[in-house]
């Protein structure tokens, strides 16, 4: 009987944790709001410092499947700036792409390396043969998050 206590707690939170997030509203810091919020390829232009911290808006590509601790916002042309969530303190709804982001944080220029590379394509839902062919490192931008609109 208390295996069986044990069992149905353990079930109990792992279900609470994978609650279902709202399609729209606000993630994170909840006092980040719509006003002053740059477009997103405005703001990768005039970028010149190391860390630039401000307000950007654009529309959502794709969004981590696994917890929502990620998302990409176009650039057009097939280019994409990925936001994470600072120390993955908050997740954005897993069904945002297609939808209009303002994130608030700061933009980083970092290398990532192959496995964390193989890590956001196996989040993506990226085929095994997609994710062999990563083999080197890449130098990007990053934009860490405090807080997340999705409308």
């Amino acid at each position: 009987m208390k295996k069986i206590l044990i069992l149905f707690a353990a079930l109990a939170a792992f279900t609470a944790c994978e609650k279902k997030l709202p399609s729209t509203g606000t993630f994170g810091d909840q006092s980040i709001t719509a006003d002053a919020a740059t477009p997103i390829a405005e703001f990768m232009a005039t970028a010149t410092e190391a860390d630039k911290t401000g307000k950007v808006t654009g529309t959502v590509t794709k969004v981590c499947q696994s917890k929502g601790c990620w998302f990409n916002l176009d650039l057009g042309g097939e280019k994409f700036v990925r936001i994470i969530t600072k120390d993955h303190s908050f997740s954005i709804p897993k069904d945002a792409s297609g939808k209009t982001a303002i994130a608030q944080g700061v933009l980083k220029t970092k290398t990532t390396d192959v496995e964390r590379l193989k890590h956001l394509a196996k989040d993506e839902g990226k085929s095994e043969e997609e994710i062999a062919k990563i083999t080197e490192p890449k130098v990007e931008y990053e934009f860490e998050a405090t807080g997340v609109i999705i409308k």
